[in-house]
């Protein structure tokens, strides 16, 4: 009786994963001849053009949940004032996705109309693709690419990088978290540059938002505050 109950158990939260759709969930995968300097062979995709079949599963939510969660609160969410907390370093890989641009399509569900925005590993991130916004929306974090003609920007998370099907945001690069950065809010090509790379790798730190250049999100309507 004991295995029949666990048995049960099993296939029902199984088949409530499949239930979970992200705001629009899109895999973009690159050859590794696109990726130069890389030691993968693949860029990630993030939470961005809805339609996908992709889903998120409690495997990746568990590992989402007992990850070390880097972003500390009352550090980079607030538009102004001094920071609570000295926040470290931490080793980062930076990627870039398109269309980015659709608040109905970010996993914190807003964009903002001017600043750079970027995707958060899954594990940094803290939920799946469906579970909606969590607390990595809106910190800001400066990320420092270590590689030639590539430039240090700040950027505030608005989006889920999912590790299903990503290596690089589930951290195949052995660092603590990937940034994906969004290519329609300029974020992309400023941290590149003139690098001819589409990855690097670097660090990053939770900054303050009054370092970021953005202005006043868009939320999605019903949305009272993002």
């Amino acid at each position: 009786m004991r295995l029949t109950h666990t048995l049960t158990a099993v296939f029902a939260i199984l088949a409530n994963a499949q239930r979970y759709r992200p705001y629009g969930y899109q895999y973009q995968k690159k050859d590794a001849a696109q990726v130069v300097g890389s030691d993968t062979g693949s860029a990630s995709g993030s939470d961005s053009d809805s339609g996908s079949n992709s889903t998120g599963d409690d495997a990746s939510y568990a590992a989402a949940s007992s990850a070390p969660q880097l972003s500390a609160s009352g550090t980079g969410a607030t538009d102004s004032g001094p920071s609570s907390n000295s926040a470290a370093a931490s080793t980062a890989s930076f990627t870039q996705y398109s269309p980015c641009d659709d608040p109905s399509k970010t996993s914190c569900a807003w964009y903002s109309s001017s600043g750079y925005n970027a995707a958060v590993s899954q594990a940094v991130y803290g939920g799946y693709p469906g579970s909606g916004p969590s607390g990595a929306c809106g910190v800001c974090w400066k990320l420092t690419p270590e590689y030639a003609g590539a430039n240090e920007i700040v950027v505030k998370v608005n989006n889920l990088c999912p590790d299903d099907g990503n290596a690089l945001c589930a951290q195949a690069e052995n660092v603590d978290v990937n940034f994906d950065l969004c290519r329609d809010s300029g974020a992309a090509a400023a941290l590149f540059g003139s690098s001819g790379t589409e990855q690097v790798n670097g660090t990053a730190v939770v900054v303050d938002c009054s370092e970021w250049s953005g202005g006043a999100d868009v939320c999605l309507p019903g949305v009272s505050s993002c």
